[in-house]
């Protein structure tokens, strides 16, 4: 597991980043992987992932999000999809663990791959999506920094004083960690009979 956070540049996710061996042509990442970025969010309705959001006229966009894209290999979707819920748990843990949130034992309520503050009226933290190419699965999840511009009532990190990119940090190592020792339980049994 290769992980990577874009801290030269900021890149603006317009869904276009959710394609096959992205993080290969951009980086040279060549292994299952997640890649971590700061930058605005516009992803217009028919570049949705999300069938129902897309038929429901729906659209990303933020003035800042932390984002995370990941690949992953020889695994179908539905491991996909729970990768990116254990990604999601994680960011939730370490939102709660860090600034503000910490502090004051402020709670973020998760609601399948989306996070909500519980207080500030149940604004919304972040965007999630899992789906598949020909050669591997594909993840994208965003936190907001500064939400401006978001389609619903939304929340960010900028209002519960958390540094995006120490944020960013804790959950691509927190990931990495979580992704070994699942590598490692799987190698440590003997098959049944």
């Amino acid at each position: 597991m290769e992980t990577m956070f874009v801290t030269d540049k900021q890149v603006t996710y317009d869904g276009t980043q959710l394609r096959s061996r992205w993080s290969y042509d951009e980086y040279g990442l060549d292994d299952d992987n997640l890649v971590a970025f700061l930058g605005p969010a516009h992803v217009r309705n028919e570049d949705l992932v999300d069938l129902d959001d897309r038929d429901a006229g729906s659209f990303i966009r933020a003035k800042s999000m932390l984002h995370f894209i990941g690949e992953f290999f020889d695994m179908d979707l539905m491991t996909g999809v729970l990768l990116q819920r254990l990604l999601i748990c994680i960011i939730k843990e370490s939102i709660e663990d860090s600034g503000d949130a910490g502090k004051n034992r402020l709670r973020i309520a998760r609601e399948g791959d989306d996070l909500y503050l519980r207080s500030l009226k149940e604004g919304k933290l972040t965007v999630s999506i899992a789906t598949c190419s020909p050669a591997s699965v594909m993840l994208h999840a965003a936190v907001n920094v500064d939400p401006e511009g978001a389609p619903v009532k939304a929340s960010g990190l900028m209002e519960l004083n958390i540094d995006p990119v120490h944020l960013g940090e804790i959950v691509l190592e927190r990931f990495k960690k979580e992704s070994a020792d699942i590598q490692k339980a799987c190698h440590k049994v003997r098959p049944i009979e």
